[in-house]
């Protein structure tokens, strides 16, 4: 369990509690108390991210707290040895956990995103990095009125066509689109855009198609 006391956090570990209990996150706003169980990875990691998100905007650090978790996804990204720091379960907590706190602090992180690292190391819960951060990125994202689309193409998109992507997305969602490009080799004869766990539907498809065949011509 990890709880957030008085803007805080205090970490209870629950892993060995009956599978029915499950793991909670408990955060005292005044008089409200919220309450969350898990039933699974990503929810789990989505109420983690909560509780980051909530201290985050108490103490205006959302921006911070951000620009902190993309320089620690970059460096998951490039580094093999933090990867298998926050992974290999036969490494103790003090050692997760200091080793986190000097890659964080010589990062410049904040003290809050340091605290958050300390009690996923402490509750065995560093696996859940990555999923996490995602989870943060779309709460912050959602409070801007922002919703992330993830295009996949076997190609690079230009500005012009990530642009009229981008543009088709928004008139579809209403919404002000990020968008996230990956590059998928693998993926033949067009491309495939997910917002958040869903699939694009077939709204979009002429448009897509047009931008695959813009595409096509720019590189011959």
């Amino acid at each position: 369990m990890a709880v957030l006391d008085n803007g805080h956090f205090r970490s209870v570990d629950r892993e060995n509690a009956p599978p029915h209990q499950g793991v909670y996150l408990t955060k005292n706003i005044g008089n409200r108390h919220v309450a969350g169980r898990h039933t699974g990875k990503k929810s789990l990691a989505r109420r983690y991210a909560r509780a980051l998100f909530a201290l985050a905007q108490d103490a205006k650090k959302l921006e911070t707290i951000e620009s902190d978790l993309a320089i620690f996804s970059k460096l998951l990204q490039e580094a093999v040895p933090l990867n298998r720091l926050i992974t290999d379960p036969t490494l103790s907590r003090k050692i997760q956990a200091d080793a986190l706190e000097t890659i964080l602090k010589k990062a410049g992180a904040d003290a809050l995103t340091i605290r958050f690292f300390d009690v996923l190391s402490e509750n065995r819960r560093l696996a859940l990095t990555g999923e996490c951060i995602r989870a943060f990125n779309e709460l912050l994202s959602e409070s801007r009125g922002e919703v992330e689309a993830t295009v996949t193409t076997p190609f690079a998109l230009n500005k012009k066509l990530s642009d009229e992507l981008k543009k088709a997305l928004e008139k579809s969602t209403g919404k002000k689109v990020v968008l996230n490009e990956k590059q998928d080799t693998s993926l033949l004869g067009g491309l495939s855009v997910r917002i958040g766990s869903r699939l694009l539907d077939n709204s979009l498809s002429g448009k897509l198609e047009r931008i695959r065949l813009l595409q096509k011509q720019a590189n011959e």
